[in-house]
């Protein structure tokens, strides 16, 4: 995953940290342009995951989607 400052790949990743809003080394989010320090994590992530990461923010934003959806095809 490129960290911010790589110039191997364009993006439009924010530059500080979405917690602290320091910058530094950061983890980016494969779905938005936030960043976070892995120590501002809650909990702090230990190690970088394997493929695409979502951040807490794109976490809940799924989990609303994925309810609205189920309770769409059950007819809530």
């Amino acid at each position: 995953m490129p960290e911010k400052g790589d110039s191997s790949e364009e993006d439009d990743h924010d530059t500080f940290c979405r917690v602290c809003k320091d910058g530094g080394d950061v983890i980016l989010c494969d779905f938005c342009p936030l960043v976070y320090h892995m120590n501002c994590l809650h909990p702090p992530m230990k190690n970088l995951p394997d493929g695409d990461w979502k951040c807490p923010i794109c976490v809940v934003r799924f989990l609303i989607l994925l309810a609205f959806l189920v309770c769409a095809i059950n007819v809530c």
